[in-house]
């Protein structure tokens, strides 16, 4: 495991990177279905 909490920017970037694939696979798989 990486530790973030020495950066919190990169933890945040990771997050928003993770929201902007949930959001943009959610609207694939409403495409999909």
């Amino acid at each position: 495991l990486i530790n973030f909490s020495c950066d919190t920017s990169l933890k945040d970037g990771l997050n928003e990177t993770i929201k902007w694939f949930a959001e943009n696979y959610g609207k694939l798989g409403a495409i999909r279905l």
